[in-house]
């Protein structure tokens, strides 16, 4: 795609659906929106997308390297920072209502509509 050009999302679609493992894309880091957003894409369309490696993403655009190097840190701490699970304990501790972890609150929020 980065040679073609930007594409619209039926586009996109289109190109996924006619050549299939033929788009890939990189995203920021596991759990970054853009990777949230791209397999979400992936699924509901029923097309195959093909991750690249962290080293082509940084290629992307000016700073991607950077934006990966942010997601990693968050993927190893947290949005915390390194303390965080003393601060999710401190907050789960002063908090009315239980916490939950990301798995169960996509389950409700994000439901994954039966295949047609």
């Amino acid at each position: 795609i980065k040679e073609r050009g930007p594409l619209d999302p039926k586009a996109l679609l289109d190109l996924a659906k006619a050549k299939p493992g033929t788009i890939h894309i990189g995203h920021a880091g596991v759990g970054s929106f853009q990777h949230l957003a791209v397999a979400n894409f992936a699924h509901m369309a029923k097309v195959d997308i093909v991750e690249v490696p962290e080293e082509v993403y940084a290629t992307f655009y000016p700073g991607a390297d950077e934006m990966a190097q942010m997601m990693r840190y968050w993927a190893a701490h947290t949005y915390l920072g390194p303390d965080g699970d003393q601060q999710i304990a401190a907050a789960r501790r002063v908090s009315t209502t239980p916490s939950t972890d990301f798995a169960s609150w996509a389950s409700s929020h994000l439901p994954i509509p039966s295949g047609d």
